[in-house]
């Protein structure tokens, strides 16, 4: 996590550092700013400001313990950005930037301090949270294959329900994440045409298809915290770049105006043109994007406008001239039995509503439409 838990060796460091559950100037704890010179120190906390302090003092003025922390001021910002009880405390102006004596500053540090618990665990989260799931290998192999012929066998189908649940059980600890600032450009042309099309016709069901959904989203990167690199995370396999292509959502239901929400079951959704994957890979990343979400943090992040929280996995995939692309017809009516069986639906609904898989014509309209109610 680039954070210093516990003792920390003051010697031969200059600059200011901000230091989190420490024991200071009482007998509770607090949260200290320091700022160390080469031959004296300042630092403030909630209760005092105190300068010129000779710097042999530094080893000996904080007691810290296990569950106390260091940050250097960049480590400082990149929290501040992506850990919500961080940024609510700091607030927008950077905590280096506030002169050392001043009020808001004493404020700022009493708030950081009044979220020290949040730290810890957020950092314990993150810090045993292996990413590197079965079900994140097989998704890593769906990317590289137009379809996964296995997706009718009996042996793969229960790798891949049994996959799915070991991720659930590491997943469901992913903690609450900021949103990033700035979003990913779509770089295929058909998709980004796709997309511009569904935002101007929103509201008015874009696809045509008898359960009618719109977008909500586009490229949404579930883990994307881009100074911290994942345990598990394999090589050349950057986790943090993962994005599924489309949130849709469903029509509101009755009681969406008491809930606050615009929209009613979020689908994550995989689109497939022509010239690219078909159905049944598509389906594996799905499911694997919408294992990423399961958390009750990440439902809180990526469903809050939504009256139900559970997500449906979705496929959107464009019909193929069966002279171009021989078998997609085949494959896409394996993916749709590989949905209809009892195993598959009893384990998948633990966490999602259902399935919605939508084949669409050269005219980006519904062709072909299979809703799977799990609820």
């Amino acid at each position: 996590m680039c954070v210093h838990r516990g003792k920390y060796d003051f010697s031969e460091q200059t600059g200011k550092r901000l230091l989190v559950n420490v024991h200071a100037d009482g007998p509770t704890s607090t949260s200290v700013l320091i700022n160390i010179g080469r031959q004296s120190f300042s630092w403030q906390s909630p209760f005092g400001y105190h300068t010129q302090v000779q710097i042999s003092e530094l080893p000996t003025a904080f007691a810290m313990y296990d569950d106390s922390f260091v940050f250097e001021l960049d480590e400082v910002r990149h929290w501040s950005r992506w850990v919500p009880s961080i940024r609510e405390a700091i607030g927008d102006t950077p905590i280096g930037s506030i002169q050392m004596g001043e009020k808001r500053l004493a404020n700022i540090l009493q708030r950081i301090q009044g979220c020290a618990r949040q730290v810890d665990q957020f950092s314990k989260t993150l810090d045993c949270l292996n990413i590197d799931t079965e079900l994140y290998r097989i998704f890593l192999a769906s990317k590289s294959r137009r379809k996964t012929d296995a997706v009718g066998s009996d042996r793969y189908v229960a790798q891949l329900l049994e996959a799915f649940t070991q991720a659930c059980d590491v997943y469901r600890r992913v903690p609450a994440i900021c949103e990033p600032d700035k979003r990913e450009i779509v770089e295929d042309a058909d998709k980004r045409k796709l997309i511009a099309e569904m935002q101007r016709a929103k509201g008015s069901n874009p696809l045509s298809t008898t359960w009618p959904v719109e977008i909500v989203d586009y490229e949404v990167m579930p883990l994307n915290i881009n100074w911290f690199n994942w345990r598990g995370q394999l090589p050349g396999k950057d986790i943090r770049t993962v994005a599924f292509d489309l949130l849709l959502g469903t029509e509101p239901t009755g009681d969406a105006n008491g809930k606050g929400a615009n929209y009613g079951s979020p689908l994550v959704t995989e689109v497939k043109l022509k010239n690219d994957q078909w159905t049944s890979s598509a389906l594996t990343q799905a499911i694997f994007y919408g294992a990423l979400l399961v958390s009750s943090a990440q439902k809180a992040r990526f469903f809050r406008d939504f009256c139900d929280q559970r997500p449906w996995v979705c496929v959107l995939a464009q019909d193929r001239n069966p002279a171009v692309e021989a078998g997609f017809a085949a494959d896409y009516q394996s993916a749709l039995e590989f949905l209809k069986r009892d195993d598959v639906s009893q384990t998948l609904k633990s966490e999602f509503g259902g399935a919605f898989v939508i084949l669409m014509d050269d005219t980006r309209k519904a062709l072909d439409e299979h809703r799977f109610d799990w609820s």
